[in-house]
């Protein structure tokens, strides 16, 4: 096992990374790997298609929107409050 990948629970920054990467290059993971420091392509893909698979596909992409801005507002209110 390589040492260097980053094998913890993904943090929302990095769900709000991979949600862009695909968003911008669509299911190119290679493209998408360069976007993280210790995500290979692999890992990538698959946590991306096992969140895809908890939803139906012609809902994914706008429970997902709505998901990551509704994080990415809050985030934005809390740093606002410090």
């Amino acid at each position: 096992m390589d040492p260097q990948i980053n094998r913890k629970s993904w943090s929302l920054e990095e769900e709000w990374i991979l949600f862009l990467g695909v968003t911008f290059y669509g299911h190119q993971w290679h493209e998408i790997s360069n976007m993280f420091d210790s995500r290979p392509d692999k890992m990538i893909k698959n946590y991306w298609n096992s969140v895809r698979m908890k939803t139906k596909s012609e809902e994914f992409r706008g429970i997902i929107e709505q998901v990551f801005i509704a994080r990415g507002l809050e985030q934005v209110r809390m740093q606002k409050r410090d």
